[in-house]
């Protein structure tokens, strides 16, 4: 939603972080994510397809960097088209 009304993508995570966010709860930066996210993809067991965060851990995910020249908007759209 908040994607679609064009909104920029610190303004985005700020709105998510002000509404889920713990109350004195730690932001981790973009390399501290990727960091977590790939410890929960090492989680899944073989032949399974979720794995999980420690528990009181949440991942926002951010834009992707621009791709041969397009931004993520383009490229997503031209991956589904």
């Amino acid at each position: 939603m908040l994607v679609s009304r064009n909104l920029r993508w610190p303004e985005i995570e700020q709105q998510i972080l002000d509404h889920y966010a713990l109350p004195g709860g730690r932001v981790y930066t973009c390399d501290e994510t990727t960091v977590l996210a790939n410890q929960m993809l090492r989680t899944i067991p073989s032949g399974e397809y979720r794995g999980y965060l420690e528990s009181g851990k949440a991942i926002l995910f951010h834009a992707s960097p621009p791709w041969n020249g397009f931004s993520e908007r383009v490229h997503m759209w031209q991956l589904s088209g």
